[in-house]
């Protein structure tokens, strides 16, 4: 294996074995900012496709969810992701479903 499970600096995943990053919401922030794969964006409508975004529901400072950018229409966003396989969600949707949440947006 190419790295110990819960070493956030490694990123890998097969049927038997995933790291920690593979799976787990923060450590998958913290593997993709600390390899600088990732930058932080502003603002959540500067997400393109293949962007990341990801969301703390209740603001306690750990992240509970990630979901990516699958299309872009007229300026907006669209977000695919499998909690409740969901196919392209506009983040104005998501946004207006969770307002008092913290957003995490990536350029990836």
């Amino acid at each position: 294996m190419p790295g110990y499970v819960y070493d956030y600096t490694r990123w890998f995943g097969t049927a038997d074995i995933q790291s920690h990053s593979f799976i787990g919401v923060n450590e998958w922030s913290w593997f993709a900012q600390n390899s600088k794969r990732t930058t932080s964006l502003a603002n959540v409508y500067q997400l393109d496709v293949g962007d990341v975004l990801q969301v703390d529901f209740d603001k306690n400072g750990s992240k509970d969810h990630t979901m990516i950018v699958t299309s872009r229409r007229n300026g907006v966003p669209y977000l695919t992701y499998h909690s409740t396989n969901t196919l392209r969600r506009s983040v104005t949707s998501i946004i207006s479903a969770y307002p008092n949440a913290a957003y995490y947006a990536y350029r990836t």
